[in-house]
């Protein structure tokens, strides 16, 4: 599986990632994705539902993904492509 999306092998708060990019407390199971443009997404698959953030590593801002406003249709579908990614190569 290629898991070049992953930013540093990090996740959002520095902790190294494992299990194949995924970092697991529990049910919940969370990885960091970089994006474009100095933003970044943090991805939680808990109880198999998506909660998807978007957020600005310079302004330190936070946007949810999918909606209207700053996160706009680019990075809306980009994180939805890196979502699909995520669950058809690890959640199947």
């Amino acid at each position: 599986m290629n898991y070049s999306y992953m930013l540093n092998g990090r996740t959002a708060d520095g902790t190294l990632l494992k299990n194949h990019g995924f970092v697991q407390e529990g049910n919940c199971f969370s990885l960091r994705v970089e994006l474009q443009n100095g933003l970044y997404t943090v991805i939680k698959i808990y109880n198999n539902k998506l909660d998807v953030d978007v957020f600005d590593e310079i302004f330190h801002k936070k946007y949810t993904a999918f909606s209207s406003g700053h996160s706009g249709s680019a990075i809306r579908t980009q994180v939805r492509e890196i979502v699909e990614k995520i669950l058809n190569d690890c959640c199947v």
